[in-house]
């Protein structure tokens, strides 16, 4: 995977462990990324992209 396709994947809620957006910076969660990779079953941020509108 890329780095534009990571950051990518962040804006949209879609990458497949827990990531803490701090100011303009993405951390990922290490435990979060380590049971994705030990399970492969994605665990999705459900952070709204920053273009969603609010209904």
């Amino acid at each position: 995977m890329s780095r534009s396709k990571g950051y990518d994947l962040v804006r949209r809620g879609e990458f497949p462990c827990r990531v803490l957006l701090i100011g303009r910076t993405a951390r990922v969660v290490t435990a979060s990324l380590l049971r994705v990779l030990e399970s492969g079953e994605p665990e999705h941020n459900g952070v709204p992209s920053s273009s969603a509108n609010p209904s």
